[in-house]
């Protein structure tokens, strides 16, 4: 479920619990809310659980805010978050097989014979590796 449902769902239910005559206060429905996310989202529910002036708009905000950057890093890392958030070790190997791939093309070696150096001009920062027919 998308974060901008779940949030209006769940204010629809705080609009019929007032109806029906029991309201509940915002920083309750902040907490049901909070309460109710999925283990993606426990790294912002731990900050917002602690913040004491946070209404309800500061809260929508900033949780699909936190959804938007989760949609980024997934179509980036191809992170499964809802399995592998509660493993930093899968996300920072994720992390770092990106860092690592990034390296590997910038620093690839150049594999050519000596005599094909020697019947061309290359011209290149990259190291020459020379193999042997």
């Amino acid at each position: 479920m998308k974060m901008s449902e779940f949030l209006k769902k769940m204010k629809d239910i705080s609009d019929c619990l007032a109806t029906a005559g029991s309201p509940i206060l915002v920083y309750e429905l902040i907490s049901f809310t909070l309460t109710g996310l999925d283990s993606e989202y426990l790294p912002i529910t731990t900050v917002l659980e602690h913040k004491d002036d946070l209404s309800w708009q500061d809260l929508q905000s900033t949780l699909l805010g936190f959804e938007s950057k989760l949609e980024q890093l997934q179509n980036i890392a191809g992170i499964n978050f809802n399995k592998e958030l509660l493993n930093p070790g899968i996300i920072l190997n994720k992390v770092m097989e990106m860092v690592e791939e990034t390296i590997s093309l910038e620093e690839k070696e150049v594999e050519t014979t000596e005599e094909e150096v020697s019947n061309s001009q290359i011209t290149t920062n990259l190291p020459v590796k020379f193999v042997t027919k």
